[in-house]
């Protein structure tokens, strides 16, 4: 029987005829009278296979924004993009029901297949979507703690050899222990596309080479930290310059038997251009270490700006000497003891300017 709590909402939400996200099954001999069966498993035997798994994804990612219509004549019902809503929304679509995946939404799906002993899943009235591995209720007590995990990201380029494009390495680090599905989103520069990815622990699902401004990868369980992959990007043709600043994006994960998902922020830790730091307006201060930040207010950032703070010292100058270069400081003033020289001297100063007056 469908959780009425669940058919309630969804049917509130929609319209007064509007049906529940789930699919009926037909019953089986050896099962109840009737089961409920997520929209990705595409042949109903309660268990979500990689296959299926790889077909989800193509639904989710054949359009840019992640929308999806319904399609009669198609395996799952659906189709990606814009179209017909005559149907119940995916039973993947919980967050929102608003006929587009979220991230989110696909790691829950990564969630169901990798968790559950054979990849199975059950009803569960309870959770976001209506369902959950089966054996979930057996699992180990939890390890990983929100937070646990971090991430990092270095760029690498070689702009002294001719290589245009750009290398990207993303590292995760923590307890993967119980860790249940793990996502990245990277945001790239426009006129900028994706070549291709690999590494030691490369996503289960990533993107299209060409893809473009947006950047999805997942992963399923059983990661071993650190998590490491590179990604390649290459640039509008004759374009080599590549701003390390303009490259941002995000991750989350799923732990076992704790609800929701939790971010870990991608922190730019590195820059490189032919091995060596990247310094955009040489101060012989490394990108990475200046940063975005503008304490002078002059619109220029740090990693761009010869002269940070805007006092007496430029940025150089100042790293040199060991002070701040990006907090104001008063230019130096002569100890109290170089007093008594310097009246003298300006006393001799004084003198020669007055006769050079007077045989004036």
């Amino acid at each position: 029987m469908l959780p009425p709590n669940r058919c309630a909402r969804h049917t509130n939400r929609f319209a007064a005829s509007a049906v529940c996200v789930f699919v009926v099954a037909a019953a089986s001999a050896a099962g109840p009278a009737a089961a409920m069966t997520h929209h990705a498993d595409l042949d109903g035997d309660g268990a979500l296979s990689a296959a299926e798994v790889e077909a989800f994804f193509a639904l989710y990612s054949g359009d840019a924004q992640h929308r999806y219509h319904c399609a009669a004549g198609t395996a799952s019902g659906y189709a990606p993009g814009p179209g017909p809503r005559n149907c119940a929304p995916h039973a993947a679509d919980w967050e929102y029901g608003d006929w587009r995946f979220s991230l989110r939404e696909l790691l829950r799906v990564l969630e169901l297949h990798g968790s559950g002993a054979d990849h199975r899943y059950c009803p569960a009235p309870d959770t976001v979507d209506g369902f959950a591995p089966c054996g979930a209720a057996k699992r180990p007590p939890v390890k990983t703690e929100p937070g646990d995990i971090t991430a990092t990201r270095v760029v690498r380029m070689n702009t002294a050899a001719g290589d245009e494009d750009i290398y990207v390495d993303i590292t995760f680090e923590g307890d993967f222990s119980t860790v249940t599905a793990l996502g990245l989103t990277e945001y790239i520069p426009g006129g900028w596309s994706f070549v291709g990815y690999f590494g030691d622990e490369p996503p289960f699902l990533g993107p299209l080479a060409g893809t473009e401004s947006m950047l999805e990868f997942a992963w399923l369980p059983m990661l071993t930290s650190p998590v490491r992959f590179t990604y390649r990007l290459t640039g509008p043709p004759g374009v080599s310059t590549f701003d390390v600043f303009d490259l941002d994006g995000e991750s989350i994960y799923r732990i076992a038997s704790l609800p929701g998902d939790y971010p870990a922020p991608v922190e730019l830790t590195g820059a490189f251009d032919g091995g060596e730091p990247l310094d955009s307006d040489g101060d012989t201060i490394p990108d990475v270490e200046e940063g975005i930040g503008d304490p002078d207010d002059d619109g220029i950032p740090n990693y761009l700006d010869l002269n940070s703070d805007d006092d007496y010292a430029t940025d150089e100058e100042e790293a040199a000497n060991g002070t701040d270069p990006y907090t104001w400081d008063e230019p130096p003033q002569a100890p109290v003891s170089a007093w008594p020289a310097l009246a003298a001297l300006f006393g001799v100063l004084a003198v020669a300017a007055l006769r050079r007056f007077r045989r004036a």
